[in-house]
Parts: structure tokens; sequence; C-alpha cells
């Protein structure tokens, strides 16, 4: 991707961005209550409130009362509280310091609304493959978990870049080739959300009507695979929501700032000050 922004010269990318774009980078729209930096630590208070509450909660239970065979899946669950909550911390400081330029607040604060609820979300999601697969081997079900969060990382992943190369081919004019698969994905977040929703219900009524008639295990049997396999499709749905939070456009100005600064600098007649902080 960088390859592609790489190809943007400072005199097609200054077309684009006005005094009042960056200024807007660097402080805010002049209507916003709230800064860059206090949006920040909400959304880290966010991320951080549930994991806290758990551990802490937790932290009081009694391990004798964990049914036999069940300590690995309490194990695993503790564990994913507390990545999120050291990698919730550990990605928003690197971020702060990594961008800690002043014309790049708005890029940092496009990178944490995204990235921190999306590893938030798709650890969370990762609960509900644990529930379907509790009755499984402790090999099994984490080696599942695995795979599952491997493919999420990769459909993320897909789903970023097609954003970004869509907003390099509309706002740059350029003729990178997105597959119509790479489309359909972007959307699938919400479609499939409201499709396991509509599907959930569906379901439940489904179901109660065969256990009223008394049919067989068979039929039991049948009905609680469409069910897991309702759960993992909504797990996915879940675990794609936060892209919806990726804004290419912020990204882009971001990465062109970074490719850019002085040209830009010079260009807005900000002072190395005023650009990019103290020193």
């Amino acid at each position: 991707m960088k390859n592609l922004i790489s190809r943007i010269s400072f005199e097609e990318a200054k077309e684009k961005y006005s005094f009042q774009s960056a200024y807007e980078c660097m402080h805010g729209e002049r209507t916003t209550f709230l800064g860059f930096n206090m949006k920040n630590i909400i959304v880290l208070i966010l991320c951080l409130i549930v994991p806290i509450i758990y551990l802490v909660s937790i932290s009081q239970y009694d391990t004798k009362e964990i049914q036999d065979g069940k300590n690995h899946l309490f194990i695993t669950i503790n564990i994913i509280f507390l990545i999120v909550l050291v990698f919730s911390i550990a990605i928003y400081f690197i971020l702060y310091r990594k961008y800690s330029n002043i014309f790049l607040r708005k890029f940092r604060h496009g990178k944490i609304l995204f990235i921190l609820p999306e590893i938030n979300v798709t650890l969370y999601s990762s609960l509900i493959i644990l529930n379907i697969f509790s009755n499984t081997s402790s090999y099994i079900s984490e080696g599942i978990l695995i795979v599952y969060l491997f493919l999420t990382y990769i459909f993320v992943r897909t789903i970023v870049s097609t954003k970004l190369i869509a907003e390099l081919n509309n706002s740059y004019d350029f003729n990178e080739v997105i597959p119509k698969w790479k489309y359909y994905l972007v959307k699938f977040p919400m479609l499939c959300l409201t499709l396991s929703v509509i599907g959930s219900q569906l379901y439940r009524l489904t179901k109660s009507f065969f256990i009223a008639s008394k049919s067989g295990n068979l039929l039991f049997q049948l009905y609680d695979s469409i069910g897991n396999f309702g759960l993992l499709f909504l797990a996915f749905s879940i675990a794609l929501l936060p892209t919806i939070l990726f804004n290419p456009k912020i990204i882009i100005q971001g990465e062109l700032y970074q490719k850019h600064p002085e040209e830009f600098r010079k260009e807005y007649d900000f002072t190395k000050e005023e650009w990019y902080g103290e020193e």
C-alpha cells in the first residue's frame, strides 16, 4: 500500500489538502468540543472497562467451582481478557510515541479509533468460538481459536487494503483493479450481522417447534449444528464490524503528510514548532 501512496507527488497531494484541512488534522474541527487527545483517552477507557471489571471480579472467584475438564477453558478466557488489557494499553502508547508530531494528530486518532476496537471486538468474539467447541479437547478448541484469529486478521487486512485502494482510485485517478469479492467483503460485516440476528430468531422459533413436537435426537443434532454454524457466522461478522470505523481518507492524508512534511509545512506557512511540536 505504501508503494501506491509513494507514487503521489507533492504537487498532486497539495491540490487535495487545503490549509483548513491541515489545521483540522492538527487541532480538529473548530466546532468540535473534544480534541483528539481527549477522544483518544475516551477510546482507551472504553476498551479497558470490560477487561478490568472481569479480571478484578475473577480474582475473587473460587477456582474449586470450575467443572472437571474445564480448567483449560477457564485459563484461555482469562488469557483473552488479559491480552485485551495489555494490547490496548501497549498499542495506545506505541501509536502516541510513533506519531507524536502535531500534524499527525488526526492520523493517530484514526488509527487508535480503528485498531483498539478491532483488537477488543475480535478477541471478545473469539469467546463465541470457545463456547461452540467447549465440549471438545483443549487442543482442538484452542487450535480452532488460532485459525479463527488468523482468518479474521486476513479478512480485516483485505477490507482495509480494499478501502485504501478504492479511495486512491477515486481521489487520485489510480486504475488499480479490485476484485468484486473484495467489494462484497467490505460490505460483509453489516450484512452478516443483520442476517445473523434474523437467522438466530428463526432458529429459536423453529427449534421450539420441534421441541414441542418431540422430534427425534437426529433432528436435534441437526439443529445444534445449524445453530453452531450461525454462531460462527455471527462471530466473524462481529469481529469485522470495527472495519466500519476505518477511514481511508484520514490514513492516506496522514501518510502523505509523513512523506512530504517539510513541503506541506512551508506550503501552509507553519513554524516548525506549530507543525512538529516542541523539539
